[in-house]
């Protein structure tokens, strides 16, 4: 174990992850290694205060090859500078973002708020792609509790009770089990409502026919 390294004195060569098309977007801690020393490597779990990289392993550069041939990490063709306050992440399309937190998490709320709304329209019309988009949305910013609610609502309607009852189990600190339970209703009678027209505006029509 490492005590604490300056960040201006590192490169990021990867993060301590390797991802899917489905577990994106994904913000991830970053592999460093020392731009004066490239075989001293620091991998996660660490943290990150300011400047500093607290409580990070520093590994070999041979043991950071294997690590990731055994599919615990990625490491990167080319290095980036490391910067103080900065967020790697992965976006949507798999490209690697490297920004300043606030920029980070600008992005990160727009692609949470589409993917919400995409969530909730597919909802209506396809359980497959709503609970696609929850995902995607709850991925994006795990702070917000509609995405889980929206993906129990998937499950209740496909009549898996016990998968929506286990989701209730993992909402964010700031959610309440009333909250979720209120929002998961809300989505239900969305649902029901949009059967009901459907159904009110075919009967004109049979019985025309």
């Amino acid at each position: 174990m490492n005590g604490f390294s300056e960040v201006s004195d590192l490169e990021v060569i990867g993060y301590g992850n390797v991802l899917t098309s489905t577990m994106l977007p994904s913000v991830e801690p970053p592999v460093y290694r020392f731009r004066d020393d490239p075989d001293q490597i620091l991998v996660p779990p660490f943290s990150l205060h300011g400047n500093l990289v607290i409580g990070a392993t520093i590994i070999s550069g041979q043991e950071a090859e294997t690590l990731a041939f055994r599919g615990e990490i990625t490491l990167f063709a080319t290095p980036l500078t490391a910067q103080p306050g900065f967020v790697l992440w992965i976006d949507l399309d798999g490209e690697v973002r490297y920004e300043l937190r606030r920029v980070a998490e600008a992005e990160l709320g727009r692609i949470a708020d589409e993917a919400l709304a995409r969530a909730e329209h597919e909802f209506l019309r396809d359980l497959n792609a709503a609970e696609h988009w929850s995902g995607v949305a709850l991925s994006a910013d795990d702070r917000r509790i509609e995405p889980v609610a929206l993906k129990a609502a998937v499950l209740i309607q496909r009549g898996d009770r016990a998968g929506a009852e286990y989701l209730a189990t993992l909402l964010p600190p700031s959610a309440t089990r009333r909250t979720f339970e209120k929002l998961v209703q809300e989505y239900l009678s969305m649902s029901r409502r949009h059967i009901m027209s459907n159904v009110a505006s075919i009967r004109p029509v049979a019985a025309a026919a």
